[in-house]
């Protein structure tokens, strides 16, 4: 399907040619989601630092309370030192980048919508990842409030089975809640299935992400051409730690814990 409808990013000729005197390294209206290149891993000061300079053009950050409960922060279940929800709004902000917000804890939904709207991000900006439960309670709010951000739907299960006839059409009642603005069916590799493509592109672009050691490094740049060829137009991203957790590296030589390299999707 080609062309513009309610469900997808603009695809048509015109979103692909940068507006002119905007940094490619910024996200805009209009600009097709293949075009997304995802760092992960940015809760702390230190890795969105890091990935500033990995030519990233998305960020994507793990959005649940403290331990204490007393307020929302950026981190992965053990991480330490990581940036509140306002902090990483305000850096993400500042840099042009689109924000992906991996909202792990939805019971702080109201909380979590409150203070992405306070921080003013343009809503074509924002990706909100949300469970099956959670984006069927809130896809029509958050399409309500954030009309031009992108509602990045998931299949139920967390096995290796082929997406079904009846997660299809899951996904598909999940994505009309977020009727009027763009939608991406994020998909691990495994699980796709032609058919799948075919019925889920009218209603919204197809993501694709696969975990460390279920594509080859070498055979990556191949899958992701062989994927583009069977349809899947929105991101890509076939080398994913298990855990969102990248490879250690040493960043800044006066600190003794290392810093979490993000990875960016190509």
């Amino acid at each position: 399907m080609s062309g513009h409808n309610i469900f997808r990013t603009n695809t048509t000729s015109k979103s692909l040619k940068r507006p002119k005197g905007r940094d490619p390294l910024t996200w805009w209206a209009g600009r097709p989601l293949s075009d997304a290149k995802i760092a992960h891993a940015t809760n702390t000061r230190e890795q969105f630092q890091v990935a500033l300079k990995t030519g990233a053009n998305w960020f994507e950050g793990s959005v649940r309370s403290n331990d204490t409960r007393t307020r929302l922060e950026m981190r992965e279940a053990a991480e330490t030192g990581c940036l509140s929800l306002d902090e990483w709004l305000a850096m993400g902000r500042a840099s042009g980048r689109g924000l992906k917000l991996d909202v792990k804890e939805p019971q702080y939904m109201d909380h979590i919508v409150r203070q992405v709207k306070a921080a003013g991000i343009p809503s074509e900006r924002l990706m909100w990842n949300l469970g099956d439960a959670a984006m069927s309670t809130w896809g029509a709010k958050l399409r309500q409030q954030f009309p031009r951000a992108v509602l990045a739907v998931n299949p139920a299960g967390g096995d290796d089975k082929k997406i079904s006839s009846v997660d299809v059409a899951r996904l598909m009642s999940l994505a009309k809640r977020g009727a009027g603005g763009p939608v991406a069916f994020v998909v691990r590799y495994e699980r796709l299935t032609d058919e799948a493509i075919k019925a889920l592109r009218p209603y919204g672009n197809i993501s694709v992400w696969s975990t460390q050691g279920k594509v080859s490094t070498e055979t990556v740049a191949q899958v992701a051409q062989q994927l583009r060829e069977r349809g899947v137009d929105g991101a890509i991203d076939l080398q994913r730690a298990p855990s969102l957790v990248e490879e250690k590296v040493s960043y800044m030589p006066e600190s003794s814990n290392p810093v979490t390299r993000p990875r960016v999707v190509q």
